[in-house]
This record gives C-alpha cells, structure tokens and sequence, in this order.
C-alpha cells in the first residue's frame, strides 16, 4: 500500500530498482494512486471504485487515458510569442510559455515547436500531469466476468506479474 509515499526521490529509485531485481516472476498486488509507481512498476491494472471492479486491462492504456504533459517553451522574440499563442499556449514571466497536450498530440507538437521555433527556442520543459479522475480521463470500465471476483489475479505469473 503506497510503498514509495514518503521516499524522496533518489530512495524512490532505489526500491523501484530493489523490487524489479527481486519480484523475478512473482505476481505483485501493489494498491496505490501513484501514477509514477504504476508507470514504474506494474504491467496491469485493475481499478476499484466503491468496491466495483471498473478498470481491468493494460498499464500502458490506463496511464495514456490518465496523464497529460505540460510543455513548457522559454523563447526570445515576438515572432515566436505569437506562434505559441497560436498554438495554444500561454505566456508566463522571463519568455516561458505553458500549454497541457495529452499523451497524443505530445509528440507531434514537440516535433513542431522545435521546426518552428528553431534557434528562438531557449529552454524545453515536458513533465507529466497526473490525474486519476476516471470519468474526467476517459478510461472506460472494463467489463469482467464478475466484478466482484478477484480470483483471476492468481493466473499464471508470466501473464499478470504485476498488477495495481
């Protein structure tokens, strides 16, 4: 139950090193709102809300429903201003800009800021924006056999190693 909440984040590392050289083939129920721990270390998740299973399915598509990117782009020069605005973003203190991008549109426009802006571009800033509200980051229910039947978690280690 939240194994890394009150590590600072070079001890975080650590467990998260410790625990993968030490899992080996094991199936591992790790309960947490953590995103980083889920990204870290869990290739299946299973979401519970008011004791009904609404969530059973791959890590990777439940942390891309659940996370969005801040961009953050320091530029010099009024050219450059109007074509962040013109994309979305907004203007901050000593040349930064801001704009929030889900895990699609990310990579696409990184690609464009660094074509457009080019030598105007100072600084680049990409961090994740966690957020476990369900309905707000789209992740459908996935429907089980039987919600309330958690028995499928002792399936072989290969196929449900790790799951949150």
């Amino acid at each position: 139950d939240e194994p890394t909440g009150s590590l600072d984040p070079a001890t975080r590392q650590r467990f998260f090193q410790a625990l993968e050289e030490s899992v080996g083939g094991a199936t591992v129920v790790l309960c947490s709102h953590r995103l980083e721990e889920v990204r870290t270390l869990v290739d299946h998740v299973l979401v519970l809300e008011e004791g009904k299973l609404v969530h059973d399915g791959p890590a990777a598509a439940f942390l891309e429903a659940c996370t969005a990117y801040a961009i953050e782009v320091q530029v010099e020069g009024e050219l450059a201003g109007r074509w962040l605005a013109g994309k979305g973003f907004r203007p901050g203190a000593s040349g930064w800009w801001t704009r929030t991008a889900p895990p699609v549109e990310k990579r696409s426009l990184l690609r464009e800021v660094a074509r457009e802006l080019g030598a105007a571009m100072l600084d680049l800033e990409v961090r994740p924006i966690e957020e476990l509200d369900l309905a707000s980051a789209a992740v459908a229910p996935t429907p089980a056999a039987d919600p309330g039947d958690l028995a499928d978690l002792a399936g072989p280690p290969a196929a449900r190693r790790r799951h949150a």
